[in-house]
């Protein structure tokens, strides 16, 4: 079996077809951004010597409106090649579904709907020109050419024989697109693709220390209304870790936050920090690579997620993949069907239950372990990329499958 795969948004689709390999799938993959999130060096350093024969590097995203008509196209097509069992597109290569006769799966991770498949971020991209260059011969062919690949996008979407998002309920603006597309929530084609690395992370020893490590690995994004582009899966609600934090400290707590300067209301939150009066507490980190965000998990005593609109995503699950436990709001009350009971990890959604919770694993050191020990076995049997990989295949008819959260 041989399936192709076009984007790489946050190293997603890089890791199920890792997953999809170990089940022994020949696959090719398509890198089509250059920013290191995207890019498979930015998770494992030793590729950015090279990738190997399967991996193809592709500057197709440079303008997102041009990918009908990008000059590298052909060579993209050719490198997955016309012999495939399907095709998973990501990122803006939804929008190319009709260079593929086989069985189409929209991977969708949020901007490659929210943004490239809304006619709505139209106005986003142009809000800045003048009205000279609206008007303009160049103006309107640039926009013209953003319509089309809006229109292919969402055409891509509704018309693929599985598509991947976040459970119903989670992104409202996501539902309301794909209901507009005729999908609706109870769509037998649509699931969610939830993964951990289980692959590349392996437990790591817990570093049990009586002034805890606290690690969040969220973007800074906590202010309303959010600014124009974003949506509620950018609202991490980083003042209630930070509220909670603080209200630790006051309780007797011992410990260190660390948070790194990504996201749009760092300027703010270093302002709340002051006025709470914590910052011998708190350590700032430059923004960090995959690999150092790794290092960061495996030296934390917790880690902490969204709290806010989001949903977890890679920094729980990779973190419990490692054995941490994790503190977050996951959004049970939609999110549930994800996570099987058992569940080990930490739910807060106010800042007076982080900080109930950090009292709890500070005096509590073996919980810490114990919960992470569970964590991590609990993503190898319900998050690894095999159990997605055999999700995908099944959703496409395909041999290989096993249930998984839908």
């Amino acid at each position: 079996m041989k399936i192709g795969i076009f984007g790489n948004t946050n190293n997603y689709p890089f890791a199920i077809a890792n997953g999809l390999r170990a089940l022994g799938v020949e696959i090719r993959l398509v890198v089509n951004r250059p920013e290191l999130l995207h890019r498979p060096e930015g998770k494992l350093p030793a590729l950015k010597d090279g990738y190997p024969e399967w991996v193809g590097d592709f500057a197709v995203s440079a303008q997102s409106y041009t990918v009908l008509s990008n000059p590298l196209l052909s060579d993209v097509i050719r490198f997955l090649g016309d012999d495939l069992d399907a095709v998973f597109l990501n990122d803006v290569g939804v929008a190319l579904h009709k260079h593929f006769k086989c069985p189409v799966l929209a991977l969708l991770t949020g901007s490659d709907l929210l943004f490239h498949a809304s006619f709505a971020s139209i106005d986003e991209r142009i809000s800045g020109w003048s009205d000279e260059m609206r008007s303009s011969k160049t103006g309107t062919a640039i926009i013209a050419t953003m319509r089309d690949c809006v229109l292919a996008q969402r055409q891509g979407i509704e018309h693929a024989q599985a598509i991947s998002f976040m459970l119903p309920g989670v992104i409202t603006e996501g539902d309301e697109i794909l209901q507009s597309l005729g999908v609706l929530r109870d769509d037998p084609r649509r699931f969610f693709i939830y993964l951990s690395d289980t692959i590349g992370l392996q437990p790591v020893q817990h570093p049990l220390r009586r002034r805890m490590r606290i690690f969040n690995g969220a973007r800074i994004i906590w202010h309303l209304p959010l600014p124009p582009g974003l949506s509620a899966l950018d609202h991490k609600g980083t003042d209630v870790l930070i509220r909670g934090f603080a209200d630790f400290l006051a309780a007797g707590g011992e410990g260190e936050l660390r948070l790194v300067r990504k996201g749009y209301d760092v300027d703010r939150t270093v302002v709340l920090i002051k006025r709470l009066g914590i910052e011998t507490n708190v350590t700032w980190l430059d923004e960090l690579s995959l690999f150092q965000f790794y290092e960061e998990l495996a030296e934390a005593d917790v880690v902490c997620d969204q709290f806010g609109l989001s949903m977890p995503g890679m920094v729980a699950l990779d973190a419990m993949a490692m054995g941490r436990p994790v503190l977050s709001n996951f959004r049970l009350e939609v999110m549930g069907p994800c996570y099987p009971e058992p569940r080990p990890f930490f739910q807060a959604a106010t800042p007076g239950e982080v900080r109930s919770h950090l009292l709890d694993l500070f005096t509590a050191p073996k919980l810490r372990a114990e919960t992470g020990r569970l964590a991590a076995e609990y993503v190898r049997r319900h998050h690894s990329p095999e159990v997605n990989a055999r999700e995908c295949l099944k959703r496409l008819g395909l041999p290989l499958h096993v249930s998984q959260c839908a």
